[in-house]
């Protein structure tokens, strides 16, 4: 871990800080002996071989689970700080590990696959846990909104009250330019809002050439969220009861394997389209500001 990094872990209702240098091992009850693998994830590569080739081919690659051991030790408040740590590392209970340095935070979403062993000790108790990011990318933890078509905000702090200023503009641009800041693609969540009738509202990803049709005529009040991140893959529209359903079942035919769009590194642009009404909808892109990155 970088010195001066800190790790918390935060199961929904509590969580722990632990650091690993010396100057602020005062700040935490849980000093880190040897923290867990941050940097690094593990490829599995498909390789084939035939007769005569010198060497192999490389068929598949894939990027396998990253698990996480903790070892430290609780050097004060012992009886407080090894229930605390039993408490909020507890079996079946989902939870994120937070990694922090110069302002910034990424995280993983862990599940415990050890809970803690913590030995017995006057002075000082040493413990040993075990996590699991099935996901193993670290996400950043700033998330924000880009405007692709409707209203974009303008306001923020600070601001000058003299002249004019507005809240927010209305942008019939429908091109937009993201930045993924990360070293490996990431998913998107995409929000489209009907301010009055449209049909078949359509993205595409101008670089790779993916695209997502919804085949439905949307009235005002509708709206149809769609999210490409693994695990979470999925499109529900609500409709103006504010009745949530699945609507998988309007991407266009053919177009299943394009519910993975990513944000690949660099440069995104994509476009907005929609067959009727088009300048009657609000979309917008959210993502984390810095992308997802293989490592800390």
């Amino acid at each position: 871990m970088t010195y001066g990094a800190n790790l918390t872990y935060d199961n929904g209702t509590e969580s722990i800080v632990f650091y690993s240098s010396l100057e602020d091992q005062y700040k935490s009850d849980f000093w880190l002996d040897d923290s867990p693998n941050l940097s690094g994830v593990e490829i599995e590569a498909n390789e084939s071989q035939t007769a005569g080739q010198i060497g192999t081919s490389i068929n598949a690659q894939t990027v396998k689970s990253k698990p996480l051991i903790f070892t430290g030790t609780i050097h004060r408040n012992i009886p407080n700080a090894r229930a605390k740590l039993i408490r909020v590392v507890s079996p079946q209970t989902p939870g994120k590990l937070i990694y922090a340095f110069q302002g910034q935070r990424w995280y993983l979403d862990c599940v415990p696959t050890r809970t803690p062993e913590v030995s017995a000790g006057r002075v000082t108790q040493p413990f040993q846990f075990q996590l699991k990011a099935a996901y193993p990318y670290w996400r950043d933890a700033n998330e924000i909104d880009e405007s692709l078509a409707g209203l974009q905000k303008l306001f923020k702090f600070p601001f000058n009250t003299g002249g004019k200023w507005y809240l927010s503009q209305f942008s019939d641009n429908y091109y937009k330019t993201v930045i993924n800041n990360g070293n490996v693609p990431l998913g998107i969540q995409f929000s489209i809002y009907a301010r009055g009738e449209f049909t078949n509202p359509e993205i595409l990803h101008m670089g790779t050439g993916e695209k997502l049709t919804i085949n439905r005529t949307f009235v005002k009040g509708e709206s149809v969220f769609i999210n490409t991140e693994y695990g979470r893959r999925g499109v529900q529209i609500t409709d103006v009861n504010g009745v949530t359903s699945n609507g998988f079942r309007y991407l266009v035919e053919g177009q299943d394997g394009d519910i993975g769009m990513q944000l690949i590194p660099g440069e995104n642009v994509f476009r907005y389209d929609a067959e009727n009404g088009r300048d009657l909808s609000r979309v917008t892109i959210h993502f984390p500001q810095n992308g997802v990155v293989s490592g800390v």
